[in-house]
């Protein structure tokens, strides 16, 4: 059986945005109805993610029995796991699931560019919304009913994030394309990659305050841990017996349950070193990640200079009309300007030399004729006797007689 895997990975996100964007109502059900089987939640959108997977891969009608299969198997799956018996509306759980497979099942057919209906976008936004809403509520008035659900939302939310600016993402590259031709590779992947950073970027600027929250709380668990290692230390280390002491000087071994004594020189010199050492590493962990930050983020601007200097290029680029010569070859006759604004004014042909007088009476019949075409050579526009004297005097680089230039000017009478 050959697989229905053309642009899987595609459509394979599609089954993925909706088991986020329903994930909110199954987690809101099981805590209202059985927060017992909380834990399982998240089963019934993973086997519907998985089932429907497995269905858009089996090619034609067999999918409409895959289908029914995997429909029969979260259901056997729900009643086995779901306390059903005490809270029927629990079924709806698994019908919810098996009504959202049976959607999927026309994916499989859609064309590259068809991407979910905005609804569903923006149902599974409301989804998420509502949801924190009620763990807010929950909070609030201290029953904390919904408060478990509040990681998972959050990481539910952030994956659903993703998949739908990535299926913007893809909607507007086949926008630009007008859905004529494939958006080339290379352009879907920096899209994707840059829509990716984006969301990183955003997500990072949110999470500020609890970075700095979470940084503070490593730091008082490694402050903790230093100042235990070193009242380790300077138990261990046995201090010098004082005038009024005990015999034996046993005092120092009492680990602070007896009369407290002095630290001794040992112990506040481990302390110097210690607090030397921890800040020299934080130091040198500083510095690294700010070498390492300090790099990607040169790149980034490398890379968003050369796109500014691009874009730059193609705003400011004006039309530039090609050049193309329009001067005459080597061998063909010229005219200077002299001669192109006195093509009004009769040509006298006295003081001429015979040759001129032959090419000035063929340039006049040229600007009478205005029928004759301008790659139109003598032999084919004026008689045979004539254009053969026209091309000595073109041509041949002598002069001719007075006799040929009046036999030219004959010939050429009644032109």
């Amino acid at each position: 059986m050959q697989l229905n895997n053309t642009g899987f990975l595609r459509k394979a996100q599609h089954p993925l945005l909706l088991a986020m964007a329903s994930l909110p109502a199954a987690m809101l059900l099981t805590l209202a109805m059985a927060p017992g089987c909380f834990p399982w939640c998240w089963c019934f959108p993973g086997g519907y993610v998985l089932c429907a997977w497995l269905c858009l891969l089996i090619p034609g009608r067999k999918r409409l029995i895959a289908a029914a299969a995997a429909s029969a198997l979260m259901a056997a799956g729900s009643l086995a796991l779901l306390p059903w018996r005490a809270q029927v509306l629990l079924l709806l759980l698994p019908a919810m699931y098996i009504a959202l497979l049976l959607w999927t099942l026309p994916i499989g057919g859609w064309p590259h560019n068809r991407e979910l209906p905005i609804g569903w976008h923006v149902g599974g936004v409301l989804t998420h919304l509502t949801l924190q809403v009620l763990i807010n509520i929950s909070r609030a008035t201290g029953n904390g009913v919904y408060t478990p659900a509040q990681t998972p939302l959050l990481i539910s939310f952030l994956a659903y994030a993703a998949l739908v600016l990535l299926a913007l993402n893809r909607a507007s590259l086949d926008s630009a394309a007008q859905s004529r031709r494939k958006v080339p590779l290379l352009m879907q992947r920096q899209n994707r990659v840059i829509t990716l950073t984006l969301l990183l970027v955003s997500l990072l600027v949110a999470a500020i305050p609890a970075i700095g929250a979470a940084l503070r709380t490593a730091w008082d668990v490694v402050t903790g841990w230093l100042l235990r290692l070193l009242s380790l230390l300077a138990a261990l280390v046995p201090l010098p017996s004082g005038g009024g002491g005990s015999p034996g000087g046993g005092g120092a071994a009492d680990m602070g349950f007896g009369e407290s004594q002095p630290p001794s020189a040992f112990a506040l010199l481990m302390e110097k070193i210690v607090s030397a050492a921890v800040q020299v590493i934080v130091i040198v962990a500083l510095l690294l990640l700010a070498y390492v930050v300090g790099r990607k983020l040169w790149k980034l601007l490398k890379l968003l200079w050369a796109r500014m200097l691009r874009y730059s290029a193609a705003a400011s680029e004006d039309y530039e009309d090609e050049i193309t010569s329009t001067r005459d070859e080597s061998d063909t006759e010229r005219e200077g300007l002299l001669t192109r604004l006195r093509r009004s004014v009769p040509i006298a042909e006295k003081g001429s030399t015979p040759a001129q007088q032959v090419r000035l009476r063929y340039r006049q019949l040229r600007r009478k004729h205005a029928d004759w075409s301008a790659a139109a050579t003598a032999r084919e526009t004026i008689p045979p006797e004539a254009a053969a004297l026209y091309e000595r005097a073109r041509y041949a680089g002598h002069d001719l007689t007075d006799e040929e230039a009046a036999r030219f000017r004959e010939g050429t009478k009644r032109l």
